[in-house]
């Protein structure tokens, strides 16, 4: 099988090593955005298709909704329209052009991010195969193949690992993997040298990348320096506990006592690939327009519980916290206290595809998530379908509590059998792989590629798995 795999530096020694345990692998070129990475390198083909639209020399074969693309990816969607569509159509041009000249079966990587593959994807399905993107699960000891959220079902799990997937989410103590992986000490003075002063430094650093490189269109490069990003840009952010709600557990028992609806809003990491390309809802793909219109609301029936995300700690602007005190009944809830202890004290769960929505699912908790999520077994949980029923959040969130009835019992056993059908036994944590933090393992690699082996096989066998409406 002709396979291209894309990589960037942290990530670049995890697939090169994956790459070659996988069996069906057998001519493997592999290809980066981030120059003097790999042999191919996708902005040498960029910046020659630019010139060649700029002067119509030639243009790109498929006529894709570029604009849909543009707002899609947290680089093109901060310039100006014209712009980042002419770089949408650069990038087409370049990325047709080595898919021509290297004939691969299938793309693999790591999870899609950009606009770069979320083309690459486009143009793949275009000849009935896929970008087939990598990533770890909330299932400990799983980890899955997805292009765009879909959960690619090919397997038939066995009772015992669904019994066993059942009793490790419903542990109370229950902490995803991959969650740990990406926790880093967050006390002030921690922060101060491994989030701040670290920040400053790689601006400047990719700023003189830009033009040593010349590469002055790169998505990485433009986006890690950008305002947009999740970054500790200010030290007052390093003092984000003083935002929180002390006193949390009284507003509970307040709102209890009221008979009020307490609702646990989980924040998401932003910009991330779950909210920019897994939505079913474009719309909801607004992270902080979305936070902004919850907190305009006036709630008289309910109480919103919100908690950060544990990996955006000390990344947010402090602007961002401060809009939640506009509002009597949102409450931002302690960062260090555990997501399980929230959703107890909760009475239902609002969230976009995170993985507290199946914890919520695993305690017995009613879910309404924002568009579909790729764990929904297609009953059971509640959907928001349009960004036009935020201002009619609590009669929806209320009603959907009152009055709808579920089986907890059945759904979270049809929800963890939906899940693994499309889960791969095995799991690292494919950032910085080899290091003393990540050191290598051939037990996990070994499973990690035997069951991706039998995934691409189908696809290349059966053409490109369907993805959700609405995600593409």
């Amino acid at each position: 099988m002709n396979v291209i795999v894309y990589t960037r530096p942290r990530i670049k020694t995890f697939f090169h090593e994956l790459a070659n345990h996988i069996a069906c692998f057998d001519n493997v070129q592999f290809m980066s955005d981030h120059k003097g990475e790999e042999e191919i390198c996708i902005m040498d083909y960029y910046y020659k298709a630019k010139d060649d639209i700029e002067h119509h020399r030639a243009k790109e074969r498929h006529a894709f909704d570029f604009e849909r693309i543009a707002l899609r990816c947290r680089y093109l969607r901060s310039l100006p329209k014209a712009e980042a569509i002419l770089k949408a159509r650069a990038m087409t041009l370049a990325l047709e052009r080595i898919i021509e000249k290297y004939q691969p079966d299938v793309i693999f990587g790591m999870v899609m991010d950009s606009y770069v593959l979320d083309i690459t994807d486009l143009i793949m399905r275009a000849r009935n195969s896929q970008y087939v993107g990598f990533l770890n699960n909330m299932i400990n000891g799983y980890s899955r193949l997805t292009a765009r959220g879909e959960l690619i079902q090919l397997n038939e799990p066995s009772m015992e690992m669904i019994e066993n997937a059942l009793n490790a989410l419903g542990a109370s103590h229950y902490v995803p993997n991959m969650q740990k992986d990406f926790m880093w000490n967050t006390s002030p003075i921690s922060m101060y040298f491994t989030k701040y002063i670290k920040e400053k430094i790689k601006i400047i650093y990719y700023v003189f990348k830009k033009i040593i490189d010349r590469d002055p269109d790169n998505f990485y490069y433009n986006t890690v320096a950008a305002k947009s990003c999740m970054s500790c840009r200010s030290v007052d952010q390093i003092f984000f506990r003083r935002f929180e709600e002390k006193n949390w557990l009284q507003k509970i028992n307040a709102a209890k006592t009221n008979q009020k609806l307490i609702v646990y809003l989980p924040l998401q990491f932003y910009p991330e690939c779950s909210v920019d390309y897994w939505g079913t809802q474009i719309q909801f793909s607004s992270f902080y327009s979305v936070v902004e219109k919850m907190i305009a609301n006036t709630y008289s029936k309910m109480i919103l519980l919100v908690k950060e995300h544990p990996s955006a700690m000390g990344l947010r602007k402090s602007k961002f916290y401060e809009q939640f005190s506009r509002n009597e009944n949102i409450h931002l809830i302690p960062f260090d206290v555990s997501s399980n202890e929230v959703i107890e004290k909760s009475d239902m769960v609002l969230t976009w595809t995170g993985s507290v929505g199946v914890e919520a699912i695993m305690r017995d908790k009613p879910l309404m998530t924002f568009g579909e999520a790729y764990y929904d077994p297609g009953y059971g949980i509640g959907r928001l379908q349009s960004d036009e029923e935020l201002p009619g959040l609590e009669s929806i969130l209320v009603d959907y509590y009152t009055y709808t009835k579920i089986d907890h019992h059945q759904l979270k056993k049809d929800l963890v059998t939906h899940m693994l059908r499309g889960l791969i036994p095995g799991y690292i944590f494919p950032l910085d792989y080899n290091t003393k933090k990540n050191p290598l393992n051939p037990v996990q690699m070994n499973k990690l590629a035997q069951g991706i082996n039998e995934m691409v096989m189908n696809i290349k066998h059966n053409g490109s798995y369907g993805v959700r409406r609405g995600c593409v």
